[in-house]
């Protein structure tokens, strides 16, 4: 029996349904974490403006370089938005993914009176809100920024934030049709598709990396002049300027409306808004009929790959083989913590929208790590490897902070109201936890220390700077690690089977806030000594260098430690005290 409501009728019902449990959690929020939710609207505020100062220098420099400045500034701007488009997309495919096909609301949702399409459209509408409310806050600072440095109308920037509206919805109707496609011809042509299209994309990864270094051999081989050089990169960008991509649309209208030309602006936003119009028309009345028919293959496919499993299991270790051949036992690990490691290492496996985005992140850094040499300017002046070297170490922080954030956050929460049976095991809770800490900060550490080596021989730097590296970036993985699951237990949703909901709720932008602050922390600390080295001697600075080296070595232990034992400390309290099973 369906609903005679009509579809939209019944897309506002869901709509309705799930606003009012957001204002309940909010208000509950606002009643009991005033204080954060200060300190949270303070450091909004805070990266508006510091975001908008660092972007408006930034640009007003490229713009001021003569000749190539404005050409600059506007492929930065489509590189951008480029890169913005394939993120929205790729999210929205893996939000969509895990809350249609992988999540319990949508079994629930089908038993109910509602037309499946009603309930496909308000998933991709979900998955849309809880990617794009990120890029919002980032996209902001750079809009007033890019409008400042050419002088624009006010008009530029009410536009500017009409036209995102389209901009957001057309990624989530093509990541709503991939996703359909996909799932509905997975076991017929899917996998064939999904690793052609990994090999093409480490295809051209190769190529431009191979382009890098031959364009580093020229330039330094045959004094390749600098303007060769830039047309030989901004070459390699013509993707992000093709006229077939939206990307391509929003970047020439921002730059038509910020020079005043709006009849040129309006061209591209009327062909934005169309194709927008037409990807949400096929998700409503195309897509969306597949709906209940994906999900059955979905669930099919999941049945008989537990029932494969389960013969092979069968066949190979029968009863307490299985937990004989363990491989956590092999390792010397205890009987009960292997069988803890072996549940939480096939949670994650077993969850595709956990390890095909943390295999994206590492196979790109990995990539870029054995390819590190060639993105110097000069590989034999230490002031380049030296700035090299940390701006990647910064950025395999930021990406360590991503991974705690969005993955290591809701491990406690994925749990849910299915707590009670670990909590009744003939072991305490508090075991739980350290399994979790050890299992994913170890594979972090191990992850990030063999790429911080691998780039530090092929930076050719010495080998006590690369342990140095190697051991900065352990302590970033335990910090982060022991803050993002500290804060999750302290934080937790167990009603929510949706890693990208509870990352989105207050608990998950807390921990994100204070991800950063560590790593803005750790890397002031870190680097500071060897900023003072590349000083000319002679100067101030050389007479307290030792000092301040020792300093900045204490500190970073310091704020290491208290990043680690301070939430593993409030957390340990709060399952002593069964707070989290008084909750369920």
């Amino acid at each position: 029996m369906v609903c005679d409501l009509p579809m939209f009728s019944q897309f506002l019902i869901l709509a309705k349904a799930n606003l009012r449990a957001f204002r309940s959690r909010s208000r509950h929020n606002l009643r009991e974490s005033k204080l954060l939710l200060g300190t949270l609207g303070l450091f909004l505020l805070g990266y508006l403006i510091i975001g908008y100062f660092m972007f408006s220098t930034g640009l007003r420099y490229l713009y001021g370089l003569p000749g190539v400045g404005l050409l600059l500034v506007e492929r930065v701007l489509y590189m951008l938005y480029f890169f913005f488009f394939v993120m929205l997309t790729f999210s929205n495919a893996v939000l969509l993914y895990g809350g249609l096909f992988r999540g319990k609301e949508t079994s629930w949702l089908l038993t109910l009176p509602l037309n499946q399409r009603s309930i496909f459209c308000w998933k991709v509408m979900e998955s849309l809100i809880v990617s794009s409310w990120g890029l919002l806050i980032l996209s902001a600072p750079m809009l007033l920024a890019f409008g400042e440095v050419f002088k624009a109308p006010l008009g530029y920037y009410f536009k500017s934030i009409l036209v995102f509206i389209p901009y957001l919805l057309l990624p989530a109707a093509v990541a709503g049709g991939i996703v359909v496609v996909m799932v509905r011809w997975w076991g017929r042509f899917g996998k064939w598709v999904l690793w052609g299209f990994g090999l093409w994309v480490l295809y051209r990864g190769v190529e431009s990396f191979a382009f890098v270094r031959h364009l580093a051999v020229n330039t330094e081989e045959t004094s390749t002049s600098a303007s060769v050089a830039i047309r030989q990169v901004l070459g390699r960008t013509e993707l992000a300027v093709h006229p077939l991509l939206p990307s391509s649309w929003m970047s020439e209208m921002l730059l038509h409306w910020a020079r005043g030309y709006a009849g040129r602006g309006l061209f591209y936003s009327l062909l934005l808004l169309s194709y927008t119009l037409l990807g949400v028309w096929l998700c409503v009345e195309v897509f969306s009929r597949f709906t209940y028919r994906c999900w059955n293959v979905s669930q099919a496919n999941r049945a008989a790959k537990t029932r494969r499993k389960g013969r092979r299991a069968g066949i190979e270790a029968p009863g307490d083989a299985r937990l004989k051949w363990n491989p956590w036992q092999m390792l010397g690990v205890g009987r009960v913590n292997a069988a803890l490691l072996q549940k939480d290492a096939r949670e994650y496996i077993r969850d595709a929208t956990q390890w095909i985005p943390s295999a994206v992140l590492f196979g790109l850094l990995f990539l870029y790590s054995f390819n590190l040499k060639h993105f110097t300017a000069d590989p034999n002046d230490p002031f380049w490897v030296g700035l090299i070297s940390f701006l990647n170490f910064g950025v395999s922080c930021l990406a360590v902070s991503t991974l705690c954030t969005r993955f290591i956050f809701p491990l406690f929460s994925l749990e849910g109201r299915r707590l009670w049976i670990v909590g009744l095991a003939p072991f305490p809770l508090t075991r739980v936890f350290w399994i979790k800490l050890g299992l994913f900060a170890g594979s972090i550490a191990i992850l990030t220390s063999t790429l911080m080596f691998i780039s530090g021989t092929r930076l050719q730097l010495p080998w006590p700077t690369i342990f140095r590296f190697v051991a900065g970036i352990c302590m970033v993985s335990l910090g982060l690690t022991s803050l993002s699951l500290g804060l999750g237990v302290l934080f937790p949703n167990l009603n929510e089977a949706n890693p990208s909901k509870i990352v989105s709720g207050f608990g998950g932008t807390l921990c994100l806030i204070l991800n950063f602050l560590f790593i803005l922390v750790f890397l002031t600390l870190f680097a500071t000594p060897a900023v003072l080295k590349m000083r000319p001697s002679g100067t101030d600075f050389e007479k307290i260098s030792g000092m301040l080296t020792i300093f900045c070595s204490v500190g970073i232990i310091v704020v290491t430690a208290l990043t680690t034992i301070l939430p593993i400390f409030l957390s340990l309290r709060k399952i002593k005290r069964l707070e989290l099973l008084g909750k369920l």
